[in-house]
């Protein structure tokens, strides 16, 4: 995985503040690696089919090709995956360093500032992956 950081921004009723948020990314052959695993579960799920009378018909061509179509979209989906794992900023009202872990962000994420209690959320810019 590769780790990289963007800026974001810190939105409340009293102002913005700019924060960073640290995220890791799938590398190109950790997702081919992953593509590749579910190409060959497949492809081991539809060889014992073979041995099976009247149902290999449509067992055997339908894995065959599902195989390397599934593990393509595995690969193209696990490669856009970004897991975000730590933002860092300071409260927009207070000024209070506001230091929060991350689990199944989205893209917009809320929060609560322990030192004033003002309501805020974390805009995160939209990536571009290929």
């Amino acid at each position: 995985m590769v780790k990289n950081k963007i800026e974001v921004q810190i939105v409340s009723d009293s102002g913005t503040e700019k924060g960073i948020c640290l995220y890791k990314q799938y590398t190109l052959i950790e997702s081919g690696l992953y593509g590749f695993g579910i190409f060959i579960a497949v492809w081991l799920v539809t060889i014992p089919t073979i041995l099976i009378p009247i149902f290999h018909f449509l067992t055997v061509p339908t894995g065959f090709f599902a195989g390397p179509f599934f593990g393509y979209i595995a690969f193209k989906n696990r490669h856009k995956v970004r897991i975000l794992e730590d933002i860092k900023s300071k409260c927009p009202k207070c000024r209070a360093p506001l230091d929060f872990s991350i689990k199944n962000a989205q893209e917009n994420l809320a929060g609560h500032c322990s030192g004033c209690g003002c309501d805020f959320a974390v805009v995160l810019p939209s990536l571009k992956i290929d």
